[in-house]
Parts: C-alpha cells; structure tokens; sequence
C-alpha cells in the first residue's frame, strides 16, 4: 500500500513536470523547479488517488507566472 501511494506521488511529479515541458518549453530543471516551488507557496494540492497535482488558481498555468517562479531561490 506505501508502495502504491509512492508510486502515484511519482507519477503526479513525472506528470506536472512533463506538462510544463510540453505546454511553456521549459527545461526539466526548470519545470521541476517550478514544482518545487509552488509546492513551497503552496499553491498545488496533491491529489495522490489520482496521481495529479491541482493547481488552486489557473493563474498559475500561466508562462508568466511559471518565469515568476523561476526567481524563487529554493533552500
């Protein structure tokens, strides 16, 4: 079962960074340091029984707003 929920956290990570990838053309560092830091502002839910991350405003799909977060040092 630990298994299972490890398995859907890595699927909504592999799945948010490869959308940011495909949609906005950013690197893979970059979108996974895009994930990084809305999960630090808390701005993305994880919603582990369906393997996705949820945004809490569609403001934050947006290129802009992903540069934005770009600029955040992560610790």
């Amino acid at each position: 079962m630990l298994k299972d929920t490890a398995t859907r956290i890595t699927n909504a990570e592999t799945d948010f960074i490869s959308n940011v990838m495909e949609q906005f053309s950013f690197t893979k560092e970059q979108a996974a340091h895009i994930l990084v830091a809305y999960r630090l502002l808390k701005v993305v839910t994880l919603q582990a029984n369906i393997s996705r991350y949820i945004l809490k405003h569609g403001a934050f799909w947006e290129k802009e707003t992903m540069l934005r977060a770009l600029q955040i040092e992560l610790q």
